[in-house]
């Protein structure tokens, strides 16, 4: 009996250290909110590497540091979105997004996240923000090029 005892005390102080766990860091990555509600809390889906992303980050990051982008001089996301840890201008700071976006959708990679965000920008709205405000015509005056080096900017900023 005292080893099954024992076998009993493991198990449950396994169990009550896992959701201990997830009680305690489960909610952190799920910043955004989705409209349908799912959340992806611990392991994300593979993304490429770097090497693999189709866009060009370095012109990614000049597009988003510019006042204006596209044919229509659309705003560039830097009028709004900061580079800077917990610095907001309008919209979410994009320190670190390459993270949370592989941890934020469940069945959507960081890249297609990120990428659904910039063409369709109410389809998430992270958590403290409202939605309309984004400008939401980037799908239309992006070229695909243009989107995809975002894109492959934005992964860079782990």
């Amino acid at each position: 009996m005292g080893r099954n005892m024992k076998g009993i005390h493991v198990l449950l102080g396994t169990s009550l250290l896992v959701i201990g766990f997830i009680l305690a860091f489960g909610n952190l990555s799920a910043e955004p909110t989705s409209k349908s509600d799912n959340y992806r809390f611990f392991v994300p889906l593979i993304t490429k590497p770097m090497a693999e992303l189709p866009g060009d980050p370095v012109r990614g990051r000049h597009l988003f540091t510019s006042p204006t982008i596209g044919p229509n001089n659309a705003p560039g996301c830097i009028a709004c979105h900061s580079l800077e840890l917990q610095v907001v201008i309008v919209g979410p700071s994009m320190f670190g997004v390459a993270t949370r976006a592989e941890y934020t959708i469940l069945g959507l990679s960081g890249e297609q996240y990120l990428r659904q965000s910039i063409v369709e920008p109410d389809a998430y709205i992270v958590t403290g923000f409202n939605g309309g405000f984004m400008y939401s015509n980037y799908g239309n005056d992006l070229t695909g090029k243009d989107v995809d080096d975002l894109v492959s900017f934005l992964m860079t900023l782990r």
